[in-house]
């Protein structure tokens, strides 16, 4: 229906990054999903369309109030056929296969358990046709599993970074699991550790320069998650996901359902509205 808008490497300035965030804001799929879902963009610079998106997808396409991403309920769409290929022209599908075939560094990124064996296991399988690198980073949080977490993970297993490490030795990959811990806020309270954290950390975990960076996560992210990259490394960074049918021997796959598309959909606008609006320390890259 469309072809994809969504470019995954990242651009080598702050020109043409801006230029691609404003291809995408105001492209003809977004545009078609905002109106069927009763609203209509308005014709302004991408910073402030992208704030209005922000408002727009809270009322419209924020399913989880609060609760985590496995907890959000399934919702019953009239036109559940646009929301994935719009989803998918704005670059939440596709994106699997890295365009080079060394990078400095592959960062797999954790999240819930059952993505901590999956993504572990597609980068073995991306290894074994080639890829190279100098080191492999998992990065993961110190957010405690749910009970079913822990029956996927095993005894033991108590963490997210329990996970990641459980997979990585599944797929048998040798990795380094760089664990982040959220902030702590003027009440003493800690915020649990998000995406952007975990690039914190392994930063401060690994600060030799590098020039190029491959992220690995499940494709429904990679928007999101890649321009957190570029707001927070210093590097080419090019972003890649495992395909949503992608499953492992013992049949533990991830399953996503519209709602899913629209959720991380707001994720990749609010993240590009991050990118956009918040002074850097990534040069160019802003």
């Amino acid at each position: 229906m469309w072809a994809s808008l969504y470019r995954n490497v990242a651009l080598p300035s702050a020109t043409d990054l801006e230029d691609g965030v404003r291809d995408w804001v105001f492209s003809e799929p977004l545009r078609d999903l905002i109106v069927h879902f009763g609203g209509e963009l308005p014709t302004t610079d991408a910073r402030t369309a992208l704030g209005w998106l922000d408002e727009f997808s809270y009322e419209h396409w924020d399913f989880r109030r609060g609760v985590e991403r496995a907890d959000i309920k399934q919702q019953v769409f009239e036109n559940a056929s646009l929301v994935l290929a719009a989803t998918g022209a704005l670059g939440l599908r596709g994106h699997n296969t890295p365009q080079r075939d060394f990078y400095d560094r592959i960062l797999v990124l954790g999240g819930g358990a059952r993505a901590c064996f999956l993504r572990p296991d597609y980068t073995a399988s991306l290894l074994r046709q080639g890829l190279t690198t100098d080191g492999i980073a998992g990065l993961g949080s110190e957010r405690r599993l749910s009970p079913p977490e822990r029956e996927i993970a095993g005894p033991g297993a108590e963490t997210e970074a329990d996970a990641l490490f459980r997979g990585f030795d599944r797929a048998g990959v040798d990795a380094r699991i760089v664990t982040a811990t959220g902030p702590r806020s003027s009440t003493a309270d800690v915020r649990r550790a998000n995406t952007a954290d975990t690039y914190d950390a392994w930063r401060a975990a690994d600060p030799a320069p590098v020039s190029t960076i491959l992220i690995v996560t499940s494709e429904i992210y990679v928007p999101f998650q890649h321009y957190d990259a570029v707001r927070k490394l210093d590097a080419t960074v090019e972003t890649v996901g495992l395909p949503a049918a992608y499953t492992l021997p013992d049949g533990l796959r991830q399953s996503f359902q519209p709602e899913n598309y629209l959720q991380e959909l707001r994720s990749a606008l609010r993240s590009m509205r991050r990118l956009l609006e918040t002074p850097g320390d990534n040069g160019d890259r802003r």
